[in-house]
C-alpha cells in the first residue's frame, strides 16, 4: 500500500475514536504531516492524541488546532480568527501552526 493511501486508511479509523479530523493542511504540509484539529481543550482524550498517533506511525505537528467557538463566530462574519481577535488563543494556534509549517519548508 502506497504511503498516502496508508495514511487516509489511518486517517479514516482514526476519525472513529479521535478527536482529528483530516484538514486541507494535507495540501501544503510535507509528505505525511499533518496538525492535530479539533482537540478537545482540557480533556484526557484531547491530551491523549498524539501519543495514541504516535502507533500509527506519522509525523504530527506540535501545534494543535483546538475546539473554540471563535472559529465558528469568525466564519460567520466571513474573517478569520486573527481578524476577529488577535489576542485570543484561536488566533495564537493559527499563527503558531503557520509558523511550524513555515519552518518545515525552509
Amino acid at each position: 500500500m502506497a504511503a498516502h493511501e496508508e495514511a487516509r486508511t489511518t486517517t479514516t479509523k482514526a476519525d472513529d475514536w479521535l478527536p482529528f479530523a483530516p484538514s486541507h493542511w494535507y495540501l501544503f504540509a510535507p509528505p505525511l504531516t499533518t496538525p492535530i484539529n479539533r482537540k478537545i481543550v482540557n480533556t484526557a482524550i484531547g491530551r491523549d492524541v498524539i501519543e495514541a498517533l504516535a502507533d500509527y506511525q506519522f509525523p504530527v505537528l506540535k501545534t494543535a488546532i483546538c475546539q473554540r467557538v471563535a472559529f465558528a463566530e469568525s466564519a460567520m462574519q466571513g474573517l478569520s480568527v486573527i481578524e476577529t481577535d488577535p489576542q485570543g488563543p484561536a488566533a495564537q494556534e493559527i499563527t503558531r501552526l503557520a509558523a511550524e509549517i513555515r519552518e518545515q519548508f525552509s
